[in-house]
């Protein structure tokens, strides 16, 4: 399958246009910034990896349109921060996954949450179902999930954050920074 691999230098990348590689995108290089344009993978959900060597930190910025869904992988962390892009499902199998913008991903998309990893929203997500037996953390005024699932891991809200869930099962632990969140 054909890979886009942004290694070395640090520093931002401007793109234009569109980039298409068939499935994967690995990034291995710290403070790597993606600008402009739009990266298109179009593989399966299992298929389409962004993959972030371990201990670095990317970021991002130009839109990404994964219509079959996302697998976040590797031992580093991705900080998605695009509004226009086209994400119904994404699977954080390992670290961290940052979402920073509204729309960043698709209202009514899938969320799974590995138990070794973490996914933190600084923005008001509109999700559909999310399996979660790592760390979900909620920085935005609120949180709309339609079913949230999971054995285990931790759900945290910041002040002042709401959190309304229409179904599910949870028993990981839920905690919230002030008395200003709301569960609904």
């Amino acid at each position: 399958a054909e890979r886009l691999n942004f290694g070395d230098p640090a520093g931002q990348v401007h793109m234009s246009g569109t980039e298409a590689p068939a499935a994967d995108l690995t990034l291995d290089t710290d403070g790597f910034v993606s600008t402009g344009g739009q990266i298109n993978l179009a593989g399966t959900a299992a298929g389409n990896t962004i993959t972030v060597g371990t201990g670095i930190t990317t970021q991002m910025q130009s839109a990404l349109n994964v219509s079959n869904g996302l697998t976040k992988t590797g031992g580093g962390t991705l900080v998605l921060s695009s509004a226009t892009n086209v994400i119904p499902s994404v699977a954080v199998n390992a670290v961290t996954l940052s979402i920073t913008s509204p729309g960043t991903l698709s209202d009514g998309a899938a969320l799974a949450v590995a138990a070794a990893a973490t996914a933190s929203f600084a923005n008001a997500p509109s999700l559909g179902t999310v399996t979660s037996d790592g760390t979900l953390n909620f920085t935005g005024s609120s949180v709309a999930i339609i079913t949230l699932n999971g054995t285990a891991g931790g759900l945290h809200l910041a002040a002042g954050t709401d959190l309304t869930v229409s179904n599910g099962t949870y028993a990981g632990n839920l905690t919230s920074a002030d008395a200003t969140s709301t569960l609904l």
